[in-house]
């Protein structure tokens, strides 16, 4: 396993393409009016986008950040109870600031930054040890 501040910053670059295609997912879907249009919509939206961004942080995590001799067997079911955490946390985050009358362009970083951090300490410490 690569140590400390390095496994964080190819996290955090792993996180970003999960992010892009999570993004990407969620602006394609609410440029869409059934899904734009309402708040449920926009909550489906980023949920959908979350799920897709997991599943490619999952292959680029178990073999560039955290290599090692974990089988998938062990890893992925770890990996989908983290992804899960991180999917209520992010729709959590973004349903309270979308409440609050932030912009959806705002609150989604807020709530990837917390998932972001929660995830890489479960991912270093359970999942992939």
């Amino acid at each position: 396993m690569i140590a400390g501040m390095q496994s964080l910053f190819l996290y955090a670059g792993v996180g970003v393409i999960g992010t892009a295609i999570h993004y990407t997912t969620l602006l394609t879907l609410v440029s869409l009016p059934t899904w734009g249009d309402s708040r449920q919509g926009v909550l489906w939206a980023t949920t959908i986008g979350a799920v897709l961004g997991a599943g490619a942080n999952y292959a680029l995590n178990q073999r560039c950040v955290f290599p090692g001799a974990h089988r998938h067997r062990q890893a992925l079911p770890r990996f989908a109870v983290v992804a899960g955490l991180g999917l209520i946390i992010n729709a959590a985050a973004v349903a309270a600031l979308t409440s609050l009358h932030v912009p959806l362009l705002l609150a989604q970083p807020g709530a990837t930054a917390l998932a972001l951090g929660c995830g890489y300490t479960l991912n270093r410490f359970w999942t992939f040890s």
